[in-house]
């Protein structure tokens, strides 16, 4: 039987990458008693999966998580008990019974995310920085990217082009905090960090990722609504 589910993950367990995350989760599913269901074969493993990786030290409020189960189960009783097993900061909200037609990943089209600034940055600045990005047909920013190919150096630069990813964006000066939605192409999206390089670049300023608190809201289907994960 295929389980699909519903987390959040807040607070300082945003500083656990994906690997450890996943491990955390099934550890909590095996306390709680949930009957997962393994692979076969020598090193058996647990048929779960998590949505795309969240990266090191953003926070989000709607991840997804897909396993299977060898047995029917009380889904409401089995979040509070997982929810019993997990530290701090991740907790499940929903879990149900799915089909499985499709992937997770290949689900997700759309992300939105807020981002809060952890010293003050001129909002006047951000503002026409915001301006120009969203009038422009497109804007690239250099990165750094491992080469992957045996041969040449160990490190490549690209060009890309966030402006094709970037759906819409806005700041709310009041509470200094900005949002934007970003298209998901084959699990490819726009990273806040590539976003706020060119914004910064834009503002004339070095890129200082640390003064960023990045926080998803939520991940949409192809018609920008919530994904159903029956």
């Amino acid at each position: 039987m295929y389980v699909r589910g519903r987390f959040k993950k807040i607070g300082y367990i945003r500083l656990v990458g994906h690997l450890d995350t996943m491990k955390i989760i099934i550890r909590a599913f095996n306390r709680a008693g949930l009957p997962i269901t393994y692979s076969e074969g020598f090193n058996k493993s647990p048929k779960l999966a998590l949505s795309q990786s969240l990266p090191l030290g953003v926070q989000s409020l709607e991840e997804f998580v897909d396993f299977e189960i060898n047995e029917k189960i009380d889904l409401e009783k089995a979040i509070d008990k997982i929810n019993s097993e997990l530290p701090n900061g991740i907790r499940f909200y929903y879990l149900c019974y799915s089909e499985k037609k499709e992937r997770l990943v290949n689900l997700i089209k759309f992300q939105k995310y807020r981002i809060n600034f952890y010293q003050d940055l001129d909002m006047d600045k951000l503002e026409e920085a915001i301006k120009i990005l969203l009038e422009s047909e497109s804007y690239f920013i250099k990165k750094v990217k491992i080469n992957k190919k045996r041969k040449g150096p160990k490190y490549i630069e690209t060009n890309l082009n966030i402006r094709s990813y970037l759906t819409d964006c806005y700041l709310d000066k009041k509470d200094a905090s900005f949002y934007y939605t970003s298209q998901v192409d084959d699990q490819v999206y726009l990273r806040y960090d590539d976003l706020f390089k060119g914004l910064f670049e834009l503002m004339g300023l070095d890129f200082d990722r640390s003064i960023l608190s990045v926080l998803k809201l939520s991940q949409l289907d192809e018609n920008m609504k919530e994904i159903s994960l029956i």
